[in-house]
């Protein structure tokens, strides 16, 4: 029997602004916004898990619209405009590093696409940490919307960690190459113009591996319906564990 546990650590919720300090490609279909201010002060993030909402402004030369904090905690108003985002922190530079994957539409790949040094974003939180313990083996599949969470847990694995990560995007040019000291193996799997939202590229890819079954946490995150389709797949087909599943659908289709 595990005794493994799973830990929750509530932060306090702090709204905050941010000034974009730079920007970088790190594809075509990738790019980094490096923020900072002196409201990152007490900034906390504890988790690959965690998540902060990203507020964005009408236009990238105005200030983002942010709910407004009571007693009772923030309330939102038509006017404001929120994604969720997986944080990196540099706690000695004071810098919050998010990754956008940039699309054709949406109000975050649109902010992203013309982001510019000076620009202001609003953050929240994040507002908890779910932190997992630590594992021999890590199974890591997702789409596109993904690979920042992803890559984060892949630089925070320990050197004795191995990692098999299996990533759909549309084509080779969106590969990147993830900063880690562990073991990993990483698996691109290309839509090649085939609308995002199909489980079908991942169920192949799985079958035909030779997956690790001890020592194992499983994390899926993309597209809603194939989370749950591939959540399914672990469990009956490959009986894993359903406690050391994380299974978080981020779009829909």
């Amino acid at each position: 029997m595990s005794t493994k546990e799973i830990k929750k650590v509530m932060h306090e919720l702090k709204l905050r602004l941010l000034t974009v300090k730079s920007v970088e490609d790190l594809s075509p279909h990738m790019r980094r916004i490096t923020l900072t201010g002196p409201e990152l002060e007490g900034f906390v993030t504890m988790s690959p898990e965690d998540h902060v909402k990203v507020f964005f402004p009408k236009t990238n030369d105005e200030l983002p619209v942010l709910p407004t904090m009571t007693d009772k905690g923030p309330v939102f108003t038509d006017d404001v405009t929120m994604r969720d985002y997986t944080p990196r922190f540099n706690n000695g530079d004071k810098e919050l590093v998010l990754d956008f994957a940039l699309h054709k539409k949406g109000p975050a790949s649109l902010w992203a696409s013309r982001a510019q040094t000076g620009n202001t974003l609003g953050i929240g939180g994040p507002r908890a940490s779910t932190i997992y313990p630590e594992f021999k083996n890590y199974i890591l599949i997702g789409d596109d919307t993904a690979i920042p969470s992803i890559g984060r847990r892949l630089s925070e694995l320990p050197k004795n960690g191995r990692a098999i990560a299996i990533l759909e995007v549309d084509d080779e040019s969106a590969e990147l190459v993830f900063e880690t000291e562990a073991d990993v193996e990483v698996l691109w799997l290309y839509r090649d113009g085939e609308k995002a939202g199909d489980s079908k590229l991942f169920a192949k890819q799985i079958k035909a591996l030779n997956l690790p079954t001890e020592d194992v946490l499983t994390i899926i995150s993309g597209e809603i319906s194939v989370v749950k389709e591939l959540k399914r797949v672990f469990i009956e087909d490959y009986h894993f564990d359903e406690t050391w599943i994380k299974a978080t659908g981020y779009w829909r289709a």
